[in-house]
């Protein structure tokens, strides 16, 4: 049995997000990214499932971010 997948999964969205709900993307993007962790965490003590939970989350800011940006046309550097 032939079971075809189609391509292999990727980090960015499979289409751009509406253009109305861009600025409400951008506005939670912005609280996330004011995310800090705890103290402990950053120290090395916390438990690895919700440290993994934790740098997860942070990693999908990243891409969605960085995704707003490639669509507004900006730089890394926000130029």
């Amino acid at each position: 049995m032939d079971e075809p997948l189609g391509d292999a999964p990727g980090l960015v969205a499979a289409r751009p997000p509406r253009a109305d709900h861009i600025p409400a993307i951008a506005r939670a993007l912005s609280d996330d990214v004011d995310f800090d962790l705890p103290e402990y965490y950053r120290r090395g003590v916390g438990d690895t499932y919700f440290s993994g939970k934790q740098l997860a989350k942070l990693g999908r800011i990243v891409v969605a971010a960085s995704e707003l940006r490639d669509l507004a046309g900006l730089s890394a550097d926000g130029g």
